[in-house]
């Protein structure tokens, strides 16, 4: 297992210039025991929601009965909304603390806990050059961090096709883009995902001869299922993948390390074109009997928004210290398995640990059609 993180709190963040600090491997919790952990994105246009925990040594993590521990929460790849569910996340996270946020330096917005999200969050809505100081009060302690919205950025879906494939049964959808640059230093983000609806059927099945059939629907609930990888040979993605041991993880699966960030070296004040694949999703339907709990934000089938196979596309433009957050977290993922030579996570958070970042975006959808 890889020993250089200290922090299990991760999100999403950047903050805007500062000086760059990693995290080095601690081989005890002594001298983590004041500090906070403080995570947070300021999304231009969306309300604000900070997290705020306690902070962990690799060594002193916690063992939640029933789960794998660090290693469960090890994965920076997975959904942070299903993340925050996690048992690990609900035991170290701090529900009683004062979060403020002062929005260039003059309006100052008291956050309030969400019980449901186990976040503080504020109705104020980011606008593009908002600069965002975030405190976090704990007892005798304080954390801190800065982020400003950065500037729109501007991607257009020049054309795209669908290929059906021999290797699998799932259509792949080839899709150019252009990116309009500002100029200057900027940095970027390409977020993808297919999308496509699940079943979940609740009924009692009835045996005919060797095999059961459904004899009753009582209800049918939509889920969406996603796809959030895409593959392209273009330099601004680094694509590679590693398998990841059992030793690691406990439990051996393919991830995909890139964080799908990259600068404006390339193409500084021009247009840049690039294409990329994203493979539909599996569908997927699933058959329970009526004794079984489903998860409760499930839609009805006859109350769901129906959606069409697609694609969605995001360009973010973020923050540099978002920016560097990333790279260091593929760069961890990529790196040798042991304290002295892993890569270490950057982080912006001032008198304790975290990343607070700023991201604006333009987001399309492509559908894959019939």
């Amino acid at each position: 297992m890889k020993h250089s993180v200290t922090i299990f709190v991760i999100l999403i963040g950047a903050l805007c210039a500062s000086c760059e600090r990693t995290i080095d491997f601690v081989d005890t919790s002594e001298n983590l025991k004041n500090s906070l952990t403080i995570n947070a994105v300021a999304i231009e246009g969306e309300p604000l929601g900070v997290f705020l925990n306690r902070t962990y040594s690799i060594k002193d993590v916690p063992i939640i009965p029933g789960t794998y521990g660090y290693e469960q929460i090890h994965n920076y790849t997975i959904d942070w909304q299903s993340w925050r569910k996690n048992e690990f996340y609900k035991y170290t996270a701090i529900f009683d603390a004062r979060v403020e946020a002062t929005v260039n330096g003059k309006d100052t917005y008291l956050l309030t806990l969400a019980a449901d999200s186990m976040g503080y969050w504020t109705d104020y809505k980011p606008n593009v050059g908002d600069c965002i100081e975030l405190k976090a009060t704990f007892g005798s302690e304080m954390v801190y961090a800065e982020a400003t919205i950065p500037a729109k950025p501007k991607i257009e879906v020049l054309e795209y096709e669908k290929i059906e494939t021999n290797v699998s049964t799932r259509p792949l959808m080839r899709i150019t883009c252009r990116l309009t640059d500002a100029g200057g230093n900027q940095y970027y983000r390409l977020r993808v995902r297919g999308e496509r609806e699940g079943k979940d059927i609740i009924g009692t099945l009835e045996k005919k001869g060797d095999i059961y059939e459904i004899a009753d629907i009582i209800d049918t609930y939509i889920y969406y299922t996603f796809n959030p990888w895409f593959e392209s040979d273009d330099p601004l993605f680094s694509l590679e993948k590693k398998r990841v041991s059992r030793e690691d993880l406990l439990s051996s699966y393919w991830i995909n390390p890139s964080s799908y960030a990259f600068s404006n070296d390339l193409f500084r004040g021009k247009d840049y074109n690039f294409t990329i694949d994203v493979r539909a999703p599996y569908y997927q339907e699933n058959f329970y009997s009526p004794d079984t709990k489903l998860i409760s934000d499930r839609d009805k089938a006859e109350d769901a928004y129906r959606i069409n196979l697609r694609v969605l596309l995001e360009l973010q433009s973020i923050s540099l210290d978002y920016y560097k957050y990333l790279k260091s977290v593929e760069a961890y993922h990529l790196s040798p398995s042991d304290s002295e030579n892993s890569a270490s996570i950057y982080y912006n958070a001032q008198n304790g640990f975290g990343i607070f970042g700023a991201l604006s975006y333009d987001r399309h959808f492509v559908e894959f059609g019939e």
